[in-house]
């Protein structure tokens, strides 16, 4: 069942989606009741969480912004339910066809990068991909590609290490 915005949450999500308001960008709860909050950009909580090995099947998560990426991720984790402040058309239909409870505050057509001259890298690595571990490789892949490139923007030519 999918879920608009301007319905009521339930009290977890509504106790997650709160947390954003407190300066995390994601919030999840597990089966046990225990919270794992996260006040890092992007897509990197979620690999995070991924990449602990916890098992967080059955959970519900509240996010900033959920794109296709975000989407493909919280199926990997097994969510139950996602709140999203932004939630991107496609993030929706990844996780309708996934059975996981959507909730939103604003749907959007694209998820823009940081800058906002253009899409997001995470959701142009994910395009091509509907599946969750191609999508998981993809993102990581990503994400080692920026970081290379940051670090070499860093640099000067006085830097001995360049």
């Amino acid at each position: 069942m999918i879920f608009r915005a301007g319905v009521d949450l339930n009290s977890i999500l509504k106790k997650l989606k709160d947390l954003l308001d407190t300066g995390c960008t994601v919030a999840v709860c597990g089966k046990d009741g225990r919270i794992v909050t996260d006040t890092d950009k992007g897509i990197r909580p979620l690999i995070k969480l991924i990449d602990g090995g916890e098992d967080l099947r059955g959970c519900s998560a509240a996010d900033r912004i959920v794109g296709k990426a975000a989407a493909l991720m919280y199926v990997l984790l097994g969510a139950r339910e996602v709140y999203a402040d932004v939630l991107a058309e496609k993030a929706l239909e990844i996780l309708r066809r996934n059975g996981i409870d959507a909730y939103y505050g604003e749907l959007a057509s694209v998820i823009i990068n940081r800058r906002g001259d253009g899409p997001c890298p995470m959701e142009i690595a994910v395009a091509d991909t509907d599946d969750p571990e191609e999508a998981y490789s993809a993102v990581k892949a990503c994400l080692l590609r920026l970081s290379e490139k940051n670090i070499s923007k860093k640099r000067t030519p006085l830097d001995p290490t360049a």
